[in-house]
């Protein structure tokens, strides 16, 4: 029978961990290990994990592991547990995340009849604190086999909802060098190496939590930074032509996400997200208004207001 690994890198999870090892652990095919690794947790992370792991079975099909790192990133997390994971196959699940029961399954028998295929990953969903409290509305702009373009535009394969052959990792590992976008550019390294297959049912459970680093406007800068160098260091790969239109398109959206922002008045990081693009892609930030204007034009703002009927803010 096909071994499973289930890598989880954890930090400063404690109140939320055990139920996404749960999660694992509760598979209709089990996994045959769960790989925690913890990135040097400021809180009571690796204490609750080893406790749950005192408690464990160890008769059980599934051998649970704790692995305990200095700081050094989700990236280096990742790595660590694939380097131990002793599987055929290697799932990803975060440590605030969860697994819906037939996950593993589901992926395993779809890996299984696509021999060619380099991984495979699933829907999802996201909630905050219970499971229905977002009504489990799916992403959007999912493609069942997405090209390299589709999954740098779009962000498409998310981690924790993706299952790999061992195989296809040799030498391929998360970029540990930036914090951002390291999910994406790994999924489009695989797609380099084969097809991606899709199991179309929200199979995974997305955590939502105030100060994710998706949730900061930087973040979105420096994950479009990220892909942008994936392309250029893949151009011959990808094609040149393609590497460089996916770059264009990258360039382009973040400056007219950093316009929404402005037309929103959510101003505070605005000037210094201004300049960080005025560096990296001058010319897409030139044919931008933003680019030639005040950041906090008060007549213009008054003016959208009578445009569309909105009674002006006490700040402006």
């Amino acid at each position: 029978m096909p071994r499973i690994s289930v890598v989880i890198p954890c930090y400063n999870v404690a109140p939320l961990v055990e139920q996404s090892i749960r999660s694992a652990l509760n598979q209709s095919h089990p996994p045959a290990e769960i790989i925690l690794v913890d990135d040097g947790s400021k809180d009571d992370t690796p204490a609750v994990i080893q406790r749950f792991i005192d408690a464990h079975d160890q008769r059980l099909p599934t051998r649970i592991v704790l692995i305990r790192q200095k700081n050094a990133g989700v990236s280096r997390a990742r790595n660590v547990g694939i380097v131990k994971a002793g599987g055929d196959f290697i799932a990803f699940l975060d440590g605030d995340d969860l697994f819906m029961p037939s996950k593993l399954e589901k992926q395993l028998a779809l890996l299984e009849a696509h021999p060619e295929a380099c991984g495979v990953f699933c829907g999802l969903f996201q909630f905050m604190d219970d499971l229905d409290d977002m009504e489990r509305a799916p992403i959007q702009n999912v493609a069942p086999d997405p090209d390299v373009r589709h999954i740098l535009l779009h962000q498409t394969v998310v981690v924790s909802t993706v299952m790999v052959r061992r195989t296809m990792l040799h030498e391929l590992h998360f970029d540990e060098t930036t914090g951002h976008g390291e999910d994406t550019v790994f999924a489009a390294a695989l797609r380099l190496r084969g097809p991606w297959r899709m199991v179309n049912e929200p199979l995974v459970a997305k955590r939502t939590r105030p100060g994710q680093a998706s949730a900061l406007t930087r973040h979105a800068i420096w994950n479009t930074r990220t892909r942008v160098e994936f392309c250029r260091q893949h151009a011959a790969e990808i094609g040149p032509q393609t590497a460089r239109d996916i770059e264009d398109d990258l360039w382009r959206r973040i400056v007219s996400a950093l316009e929404r922002r402005y037309w929103r008045r959510e101003l505070r990081e605005l000037p210094a997200m201004r300049d960080q693009l005025a560096k990296l892609c001058p010319e897409h930030l030139s044919q931008s208004f933003l680019a030639r204007t005040r950041l906090y034009p008060r007549w213009v703002y008054h003016l959208k207001d009578r445009i569309v009927g909105r009674p002006p803010t006490a700040d402006r």
